[in-house]
Formats: C-alpha cells, sequence, structure tokens
C-alpha cells in the first residue's frame, strides 16, 4: 500500500483553486488516464521521473511528497517482516533427535 503519496496527492489536488480530475492531472503528467486514481487509491506510487512535473502541478514541495513515499516504504517493509515471521513460525519444525 501506498496510503502516505495517496494521502498527499489527493488533498493537494483536492485543494487547487483550479480543481484538476484524477484524469486531468494524469493528462498534465503525461500518463495513462487511469495513473492518479490509482495514485490516489493507494495502488501505486510515484516515478522519480514524474516527481518534479507533479509538485509542479499541485504546487508542493518535493520533499515533502518524498517524506511520504519514504514513509511508505518503512510501512511496506514493516508489513512484510512481520508477514515473514508470522510465516516462518507457523511453518517451523523442530528436528532436533
Amino acid at each position: 500500500m501506498h496510503r502516505h503519496i495517496a494521502k498527499i496527492v489527493r488533498e493537494k489536488r483536492l485543494a487547487l483553486v483550479a480543481k484538476l480530475t484524477e484524469v486531468e492531472l494524469s493528462k498534465r503528467l503525461n500518463c495513462e488516464d487511469s495513473f492518479i486514481e490509482r495514485v490516489e487509491s493507494g495502488e501505486c506510487s510515484i516515478f522519480p521521473k514524474l516527481l518534479r512535473p507533479l509538485c509542479k502541478e499541485l504546487d508542493v514541495s518535493p520533499e515533502e511528497v518524498v517524506e511520504a513515499i519514504i514513509q511508505d516504504q518503512k510501512e511496506n517493509i514493516e508489513k512484510s517482516s512481520t508477514v515473514k515471521a508470522k510465516i516462518g513460525k507457523k511453518f517451523s519444525v523442530d528436528l532436533t533427535p
């Protein structure tokens, strides 16, 4: 999940004076029409090459966007580690004689 970046993009897009739709913002970034929709739903994050254009369109600092991406990555790593630990415990077998 990418909930931090989703929140930033959605809030900043809706806060613009000239309210942009998800499709309009996607087109301004030269992406497929559903790209911003997928970002705002948490399905995907922002590609590095889109960082500057996105920040310009949404009037947001690159640091704020990067921080959201980093938070998402940390959470995804923590979730992944937790799942692996649970799986390891669930399927572990003691083979000592």
